[in-house]
Parts: structure tokens; C-alpha cells; sequence
């Protein structure tokens, strides 16, 4: 079939609408760091509309993680903030699929069918983490690339006054997507350009993806604090590789991943699928990146580890078949659509089973007093990949969204949050619950536990049993009284 039959465009519309069935049948996504970006959107649009907070305080600033409050800040306007948070997450998946569509027909021409493996990807761990306005930067990146391909020799005018404000727009999403962009462009003009007119292709480069970074320095706020450089070992970049499909369910994820690994060598030894000299020096240039980056740097987490999934979009633009075996390919293609639609199916089954203990949660802190002060506690599973299945950490966003809650864990501690904490709650912020509680400060009269079951609660706490769900218990701090357990 021809790739740009109306035939195809129709297939791959319906293709793209069936990526995001896991995103509309369940009333929380269950996306991990969702919840704390909720708490911080509703508590910003709680003090915009006048509301006072004894916790936090709105500062709003240019930071390089601004595309999910943009998004909301506008989408809001005609829908609920629960409501916009959906439509972004499925405006990323979306976009990141139909912009691979579009820069692998620039690179690759009719034989651009390898693109739809982003749709084994797209799901990735930096999604399921829930880094929203990375995920959606990188989106948006793949997208000013799949247009800079197109356009890469406009003249200078005319590339400098389109491409610097759409290179403003992705650093404003996501630093790293930023940094994907321009490690893929420079990449693409070293695969392309003569040895002898390359330096003038990067310069022409540099001239549009450089005044992003300047004004960003400039005016951005620049926020002290987070985790410091901190290298990490081979484990953790075996981790950042297998965070293309692996997050909560690593049975089924690896060997899903495994086996789209070795469907692709058997494709590339037979010859059915080809990868073209930019798709090779992307792959070599991210390589080098997620190897070079640390796991922690200036108050970012998890940095070397989002470069992989962010890259794959980018690489598989890349790939393509040549017209001899391209029907060859179309036999084995089959099987790389039953891959995608297994992991589509299996992690909409995991979500809708996971659906009744958020949605549990939500409602029983709905039920607190407003402004109320929360105290959580976590019980720490065996594995990290059991703490995500559902991931709860986060969860105590849902009462700071619905009421006004104060969570230690929040979003609200973290450094490039444009929600800080009051002086006399910036002291009780922590990186993770605990797992074990003797004392409770005075200052809060409720207390959450996350996996009760693995929760050590001190016998000398005086708590009142509100309510209980599967994998969570919601008590109240009493004077007196001792520990009373939820009945059945």
C-alpha cells in the first residue's frame, strides 16, 4: 500500500485513535506523578480565584516545565482541570505519533512504515511516571523537527523567524526535550551535509535553537535546591534502555521489549527494513547522551533515564524499507502490530483494574475538612516495579486538588514548581512517605497509610479510623483514644 494513499492516511488515523484507548476508560489515569501536578494546578487556580491557603503561595515565573500549566491555563477555560489533564495526555500520545508519521515521511519516503513502532514506545516509562510537560515537550519537538526537515533550507530569514519562537515553545515545555531537539538536528546535519559545508549547516542550526537558550537565561527563574550531580552505574542505564516499555509489569514488559528487539535485528538481517545515516548518528549521538548524563543534575531526577524513550521517536523517523522487499515486510509487519496492540490491551486491563483503589482514595479524602493537614505513610514493597502497581506515592495530591490538603510529599517542595510552601510547612516536605510512624507532628489531624499492610503504626498513636479501602486506610489524629482499626 502506498504510504500516501488516502487509504493509508485513513488506517493511520484509525491507528492513532486506538493508542489512546487506555487514556479514556477509566476515571483516574494512573500516571505517577499526576496527581501532585493536579494538587499544583487546582491550588494555583484556587489562589488565582481569590482563595486564601495557609500552606502555599502561587509565584508565578518562566521555568522550563511550563507546557502542562499553559495547557491547562487554557484548556480550563471550556473544560474542568481534571478534564484538561486528560486531553493533554492524550494530546501527547497523539502528537508523538503523528509527528514520527510526519518526519518519517521526510526521511525515509514511501518505506516509512517503521514509524508506527512508536506505538509500542509511546507508553513508555517516562509517560507512566507521569512527566507530563517532558512527555509532551518531546511531542512537541518531534514535531518542530519533522517540520525542520522539511524546511532545513529555507533562507536564514525566513528559518530564523518560524523556528526561534517554535524552539521557545519546546524549552518552555521541557528543558531535555530541548536538549533532544537539538542533539537530533545537529545529528541530521552530520549525517547529511558534506564534511566541508557542515560547519555552515550547524551554524544555520545553531542560529535558531541558540536564542531559545539565551532568553531562557535571561529571564527564566533560575531555582536553588533539588538532588545534586550524582553519577550512576550500569544498572541504572540498563534501567533507562528498558524504560522504553518497562515500568510497573516487567513479566510482561521485558520480554514485550525483547522481543521487538529481536523482531527488528531478524527485519534488519534480512534486509526488510533499513536505517538511514541520520537515524544511525541520532542513535549514536543519544547513545552517547544517556551514557554521558547523570541520574541527578541542578534539581532534575531521573535525567539520563527520560533520553531513550524521548529518542526513540526520533530514530525510528529513520527507518525505512526498500521498494524490493517492501512487500517482505508487509509479512512481517503483522507482527509487530499484534506486539502493539498486546501492550494497548494489556495496559488498559491494568488500568481499569487499577481504577477502583485510586478513585477509592480520592473520594475518602474528598471527604476531610478544607485546608485540612494530611500526614501519609507508605508500606515499602519488595521491588520498585510492585510500588507502581497502582503507583499510590503521589496520591495524596488527590485531596490537595479536591480540598486544599497539605501533603508532606506534594510537588509543592520541589524546586521550578510555581506553587511554593509557607515558611513553618517548608520543613515538613519529604522525598518519600515513611514507611513507619511512632510520633505525628501536632499540626496534623489526619493521617493517610498507602499499603496498610506494610505500614508499622506506633502503639503510643491515638488515631480514629475514617475509612478503608483496598491498599489504603484514612485515620484521624485524636487527644486520646489509642489506635482504633477500621472494621471490615
Amino acid at each position: 500500500m502506498d504510504e500516501r494513499s488516502p487509504r493509508a492516511l485513513a488506517l493511520d488515523l484509525a491507528f492513532c485513535l486506538a493508542l489512546i484507548i487506555p487514556l479514556v476508560i477509566t476515571s483516574h489515569l494512573p500516571l505517577l506523578d499526576l496527581p501532585g501536578h493536579l494538587a499544583v494546578e487546582q491550588t494555583i487556580a484556587r489562589l488565582q480565584a481569590g482563595g486564601v491557603s495557609p500552606y502555599f503561595t502561587y509565584q508565578p515565573g518562566l521555568v522550563a516545565n511550563l507546557g502542562l500549566h499553559l495547557f491547562v491555563e487554557a484548556a480550563c477555560r471550556i473544560v474542568s482541570i481534571d478534564a484538561a489533564f486528560r486531553l493533554f495526555a492524550i494530546a501527547t500520545v497523539l502528537l508523538l505519533v503523528w509527528a514520527c508519521r510526519m518526519a518519517a515521511r521526510t526521511l525515509a519516503g514511501p518505506g516509512a512504515g517503521a514509524w508506527r513502532l512508536a506505538g509500542l514506545f509511546v507508553y513508555g516509562g517516562p509517560f507512566q511516571y507521569g512527566f507530563q510537560d517532558y512527555c509532551f515537550g518531546v511531542a512537541a519537538a518531534l514535531l518542530v523537527f519533522a517540520l525542520w526537515l522539511r524546511r532545513r533550507d529555507w533562507p536564514l530569514p525566513a528559518l530564523l523567524g518560524v523556528f526561534i519562537p517554535l524552539g521557545c515553545l519546546v524549552l518552555v515545555c521541557h528543558m531535555a526535550a530541548f536538549g533532544i531537539l537539538g542533539l537530533a538536528v545537529g545529528a541530521c546535519e552530520l549525517a547529511r551535509a558534506p564534511l566541508r559545508a557542515l560547519p555552515g549547516r550547524w551554524l544555520r542550526a545553531a542560529a535558531w535553537l541558540l536564542p531559545p537558550l539565551v532568553l531562557y537565561v535571561i529571564f527564566a527563574e533560575h531555582q536553588a535546591g533539588g538532588s545534586p550531580f550524582l553519577l550512576d552505574g550500569v544498572r541504572e542505564k540498563i534501567e533507562a534502555v528498558a524504560a522504553l516499555t518497562l515500568f510497573a509489569q516487567p513479566a510482561i514488559e521485558l520480554p514485550m521489549l525483547a522481543v521487538a528487539l529481536l523482531l527488528s535485528a531478524l527485519a534488519l538481517l534480512a534486509g526488510l527494513i533499513k536505517p538511514r545515516a541520520e537515524a544511525l548518528v541520532m542513535l549514536a549521538g543519544f547513545a552517547l547522551a544517556t551514557l554521558l548524563l547523570p541520574r541527578y543534575l541542578m534539581g532534575a531526577s531521573l535525567v539520563d533515564y527520560r533520553v531513550p524513550w524521548g529518542a526513540s521517536f526520533f530514530v525510528l523517523s529513520g527507518i525505512t524499507t526498500a521498494a524490493p522487499v517492501r512487500l517482505r515486510w508487509l509479512k512481517i509487519a503483522p507482527l509487530f502490530a499484534a506486539l502493539i496492540a498486546l501492550r494497548v490491551s494489556m495496559l488498559a486491563v491494568a488500568w481499569w483494574s487499577w481504577d477502583p483503589i485510586l478513585a477509592g482514595i480520592d473520594g475518602a479524602l474528598r471527604t476531610l475538612p478544607e485546608n485540612a493537614a494530611l500526614m501519609v505513610a507508605e508500606g515499602d514493597p519488595n521491588s520498585e516495579s510492585a510500588k507502581r502497581r497502582p503507583p499510590l506515592i503521589h496520591s495524596a495530591g488527590y485531596g490537595t486538588a479536591s480540598r486544599g490538603l497539605f501533603d508532606p510529599s506534594g510537588f509543592a517542595g520541589l524546586p521550578g514548581q510555581l506553587v511554593s510552601l509557607r515558611p513553618g510547612w517548608a520543613d515538613q516536605w519529604r522525598v518519600r512517605p515513611p514507611s513507619a510512624v511512632e510520633v505525628i507532628d501536632p499540626r496534623y489531624g489526619y493521617l493517610l497509610v498507602l499499603r496498610p499492610d506494610l505500614v508499622r503504626l506506633g502503639s503510643g498513636l491515638n488515631l480514629q479510623c475514617l475509612a478503608r479501602g483496598q491498599d489504603f486506610t484514612l485515620y484521624s489524629v485524636t487527644p486520646t483514644g489509642g489506635l482504633a482499626a477500621c472494621r471490615p
